[in-house]
């Protein structure tokens, strides 16, 4: 079988996080389709419910420092294979929860993929969380191909959309060549911290975003010669943070 259409492989690592009441940020109601919606993250996509990703931001940036001189001993590889794995099925998964908006907001939706158009004209009047969970269906069937077809979806709201448009699909795009190969886990990982979609920080669907975009502005400035690593590394996790200090 040709890889660019094999199916995306849903399973990832066991997660290492304890599944406490998720800690969601203003765009994520905890209510019942909230508690929902953590469900299919959890058992459809094989995602954390709730992943730490101001941590997260600041181990990767320390691990990475480390790992251009070889001093990482050998962590931050795995690390970014983890981030990876998880990044992409949640990008996946809110692409197809946007993509419900279509039939409602795309004038002429003749030029859709028909094996799109249909699943989209049976889940326009569904939930968030039942379009997510339909999602992976489509995508267990019709493998890197259905991502092509949400890209040309969202380009057909248009430029200036309230859902959809041109952000939706640059991070289906991103996916794409994320799971077809031509975009390294590497790669991949450092572009989806940047990542925004029509209301805000990429992550926001699904977990807390409070104080990401300060350790990210940190290390923008720290690897421009500005500043130094000190939020990141109050924001580290106590092993990466220890680790860190030992060896610089």
């Amino acid at each position: 079988m040709d890889e660019k259409l094999a199916p995306i492989d849903l399973e990832i690592e066991e997660h290492e996080y304890e599944e406490d009441e998720p800690d969601y940020d203003d765009e994520y109601s905890e209510d019942d389709d909230g508690e929902m919606e953590s469900r299919v993250a959890v058992n459809t996509w094989n995602l954390p419910s709730d992943l730490p990703l101001v941590r997260e931001a600041a181990d990767f940036y320390l691990l990475l420092d480390l790992h251009l001189d070889g001093l990482d001993d050998g962590q931050f590889n795995s690390r970014v294979v983890k981030l990876a794995n998880w990044f992409s099925c949640y990008a996946d998964m809110v692409v197809g929860g946007e993509l419900r908006y279509t039939c409602g907001h795309v004038g002429d939706v003749t030029s859709l993929h028909p094996s799109l158009l249909e699943v989209l004209r049976n889940s326009q009047h569904g939930s968030r969380h039942e379009a997510w969970d339909g999602w992976a269906d489509v995508r267990q069937r019709h493998g890197p191909d259905a991502l092509v077809w949400a890209e040309q979806a969202f380009k057909a709201f248009g430029q200036v959309s309230t859902y959809g448009g041109y952000k939706w699909a640059y991070i289906a795009e991103v996916v794409r060549k994320y799971v077809t190969g031509e975009y390294t886990p590497l790669l991949f990982v450092d572009m989806c911290w940047s990542l925004e979609h029509n209301g805000g920080q990429f992550f926001g669907k699904l977990w807390n975003t409070h104080m990401l975009q300060g350790v990210l502005d940190a290390n923008k400035h720290w690897s421009e010669g500005e500043g130094t690593p000190e939020l990141l590394t109050k924001s580290a996790s106590p092993m990466v943070r220890e680790f860190y200090a030992e060896v610089r």
